[in-house]
């Protein structure tokens, strides 16, 4: 009975983890403290740190937007991988374009699978290209907003373009085509060499000037069209009684009219009759000053063309003028010795300074030495008088 009352009386034993949860009520500040998500990780750190965190992130992704904008649109003032990208893409359009010719030839099986690879691997380049494309539209087409600059370029000519270079080679890689219709989609591969277009300066500036010229250059041909169809029918009315199997019909007319008024004249058909031969001196002397006509057009706009690109050069230096001439201003009231030499090294020798005579330039830093030489001894000269007095 003794021993049944003090084995009651003995307090239990408690559980190691009964234990630690008595230990952490007694001591709370020692129990150890819960692992936070990344979530509450972020969230506890200061605002300031959260807001330039996320502004580097916003920088970074800006950065890498306009890297693949100049790669697409201007490699050579890209960096040195935007600038192979740019290059690579402009040698791979290329190349479409010489492997059209091999259409239809008899090639072993290993450059026929090797060409085959290349196709693919263009496909996909272009695929890529277009969706970066859509990607930076909106630095194509700053004043617009995204949804509509993606928009606009979608349905460009060239974003048509860059469109048909690669997505009827995906169709065919999953629709069962027929023959005709596989050898119509690898014709149109020559689209592709259209692509090169944008790379070209010249080619823009002809597009320009048929944009900005349009209908000056439709009533132009308009004329011209115009002159062949009525020269084609009154050719046929001529020409028909005596050469029946020739000017069989008015297109064959049509034919001649075409061949004279462009100056071609195969001489596969040509008028015997009085009237006929009356009517083809009428046509080739008009032909002479309606095709005339859309030559001026164009070398007219072309002229245009050129003092507007001059105009525009001369602003963005005017432009970058004044803003040297502003940083000048401040960094004088700053007493910034540094940036007020840059810019005045800016303003004294422009881009368009000849090699000869930027070798013989100065490094900016030599001229701040000077400055600050010529500064340090003016204070000395300064201090000279007050020590003396």
């Amino acid at each position: 009975m003794d021993r049944q009352q003090s084995q009651s009386e003995s307090p239990k034993k408690a559980s190691p983890q009964q234990s630690s949860q008595e230990i952490t009520r007694e001591h709370p500040e020692s129990s150890p403290a819960p692992s936070k998500t990344s979530h509450e990780r972020k969230a506890t750190k200061p605002h300031g740190l959260q807001e330039r965190e996320a502004n580097e992130e916003r920088n970074a992704y800006q950065q890498f937007r306009h890297q693949v904008y100049l790669a697409l649109e201007r490699p050579l003032k890209a960096k040195p991988l935007g600038r192979i990208i740019g290059v690579g893409l402009i040698l791979l359009i290329a190349a479409n374009a010489v492997l059209v010719g091999t259409v239809g030839m008899d090639l072993p099986p290993d450059i026929t699978f090797a060409l085959t690879a290349f196709t693919h691997f263009s496909t996909i380049s272009f695929a890529v290209e277009y969706c970066c494309r859509l990607w930076i539209a909106d630095m194509i087409y700053p004043h617009q907003t995204k949804a509509r600059a993606r928009l606009h370029y979608a349905l460009s000519p060239l974003g048509i373009i860059d469109f048909l270079a690669f997505a009827p080679m995906i169709v065919m890689w999953y629709v069962p085509l027929s023959g005709g219709i596989i050898a119509a989609i690898r014709i149109l591969r020559m689209m592709r060499l259209v692509k090169i277009s944008r790379y070209m300066k010249g080619l823009r500036s002809i597009v320009r000037v048929a944009e900005r010229r349009h209908r000056e250059i439709v009533a132009a041909f308009m004329a011209i069209m115009l002159l062949c169809v009525a020269a084609s029918v009154l050719m046929y009315e001529a020409e028909h009684n005596a050469q029946p199997d020739k000017f069989n019909n008015v297109f064959t007319g049509l034919y001649w009219a075409i061949t004279t008024v462009t100056g071609t004249g195969y001489g596969d058909l040509v008028p015997i009759t009085p009237w006929g031969r009356f009517l083809g001196c009428v046509t080739m002397l008009l032909s002479v000053a309606l095709a005339a006509i859309p030559a001026g057009i164009f070398s007219s706009g072309f002229i245009v063309e050129f003092r507007h690109a001059d105009r525009e050069s001369e602003s963005r230096r005017n432009k970058a003028k004044s803003n040297d001439q502003q940083t000048l201003k401040d960094a004088i009231d700053a007493n910034d010795v540094e940036a007020a030499v840059g810019a005045l090294y800016r303003l004294l020798y422009d881009d368009e300074t000849p090699k000869e005579r930027r070798e013989e330039k100065h490094d900016p830093k030599d001229f701040a030495d000077s400055v600050k030489a010529a500064r340090a001894h003016e204070s000395q000269a300064e201090e000279g008088p007050e020590k003396k007095s």
